[in-house]
């Protein structure tokens, strides 16, 4: 077992995988608070929970389905009825061979891989956002999500929906670089031109950043991506 987080803030996406590809379902790096753990079987993640680690979700590769398998999944199902498991369907596996666990009202089961990226995405971005909280982006830059604005000093701004999913995004990975095409795959669809995003992050520029800012909310270094910087003390309370 490895990547593990740190500290109990964070919350776990356990991947349940024997293969050695890590990162082809879920992405080695999750928008905060997520953190992807890797784990080989469900039994590991039956030993996380028990051990009041913070696993909010399970993502399961299902290679094979044996009998012990089974009695894992149900056991995970029935104690830690909170925690979704997405099962993700193999060729070797169809759906007869889980029948007996379509009954756990917390198991999903798919079959495409793009599926559950989609379900990561959306699951972040839950995750990541208080509705009712504003955010202090720099002193009299204030981003209400609730409200989907940004207070400019005493100017408020609205944003599109588009707009404010790429702030979303960019929010959850504030301080670091996030690539084009991750952003891409966040917020459009993988038929997207890089073209597109660079005009979204130019309007959202010229809609967060107030006249006496010396340097872009939003910065951007060919190769690395897109980077959002935030002030020091983020919450600013409720809306």
């Amino acid at each position: 077992m490895n990547e593990q987080a740190s500290g109990k803030e964070r919350t776990w996406v356990a991947v349940v995988d024997k293969s050695q590809d890590k990162g082809a379902v879920v992405p080695n790096r999750l928008p905060l608070p997520l953190q992807r753990v890797h784990v080989y079987g469900l039994k590991d993640v039956l030993l996380l929970c028990r051990q009041g680690c913070p696993v909010g979700w399970v993502v399961w590769q299902m290679r094979s389905v044996s009998d012990y398998d089974r009695e894992c999944c149900t056991e995970l199902a029935r104690s830690y009825p909170d925690i979704p498991i997405f099962g993700l369907l193999h060729e070797a596996v169809t759906e007869e061979d889980c029948h007996d666990l379509e009954q756990l009202e917390n198991l999903c089961l798919l079959v495409q891989q793009e599926s559950i990226w989609f379900t990561v995405q959306h699951l972040a971005a839950a995750h990541a956002w208080p509705p009712d909280r504003d955010i202090l982006l720099q002193p009299g830059i204030v981003y209400k999500p609730g409200q989907r604005s940004v207070q400019l000093h005493d100017r408020q701004v609205a944003l599109t929906e588009k707009e404010q999913a790429v702030l979303d995004y960019l929010w959850t990975r504030r301080g670091q670089y996030v690539p084009t095409e991750e952003l891409i795959a966040a917020v459009w669809d993988e038929y997207t031109a890089s073209d597109a995003v660079r005009q979204y992050i130019y309007r959202l520029r010229k809609k967060l950043d107030a006249p006496d800012l010396m340097q872009s909310l939003i910065t951007h270094v060919p190769g690395s991506g897109y980077r959002l910087s935030a002030a020091p003390h983020e919450s600013c309370g409720g809306t």
